[in-house]
């Protein structure tokens, strides 16, 4: 569904602008991508507005998403199965919080080795080179570690959460 909105929407501009610099298929994957984005964003803080958690979902995501960015991790074949499980994931993350007050140390400490053996994941088929490698595997780790000062237990389980998709899984 959202690989055909996002072809009809490119359409749309490509018919709009026919000699524009932009591929129609470039246009329609990074549509998806920022469509995929809005849902789960979208939809996470219409559930935490619903659920009285609001700020701690968008603590949940940023922590979450900030993460990922340097460390990569497991992707969905489908784009609409990424957004059901980024959803369900992100929005447990908040109610789950108050069962893991005072471990938040020991699920960083998990993440963090995660973090060191594992990322980054995911870059073939990017820019990032294995020169890149230790670089964002050290900011991985940095963001990390910003809860061992922080002591979020939200932070806490987005990232361990998180670190658990770098593990590599059969395909």
């Amino acid at each position: 569904m959202i690989i055909q909105i996002s072809g009809r929407f490119a359409r749309w501009l490509k018919d709009a602008d026919p000699y524009g610099p932009v591929s129609f298929e470039v246009m329609k994957y990074a549509l998806s991508v920022l469509i995929n984005l809005l849902l789960v964003v979208g939809l996470c803080l219409l559930i935490g507005y619903i659920d009285g958690k609001f700020v701690e979902t968008v603590v949940a995501v940023c922590s979450f998403v900030g993460l990922r960015m340097f460390s990569g991790g497991f992707h969905f074949k489908s784009l609409e199965v990424c957004v059901i499980a980024s959803v369900a994931l992100l929005t447990a993350v908040p109610v789950l919080s108050p069962y893991v007050l005072g471990h938040s140390v020991w699920l960083g400490g998990l993440s963090l080795l995660l973090v060191l053996l594992k990322a980054p994941t995911s870059i073939s088929g990017t820019r990032l080179t294995e020169r890149h490698k230790p670089l964002f595997k050290a900011i991985s780790a940095v963001i990390v570690c910003t809860n061992f000062f922080i002591g979020s237990p939200v932070i806490a389980i987005s990232f361990l959460l998180q670190s658990l998709l770098l593990i590599p899984r059969r395909r």
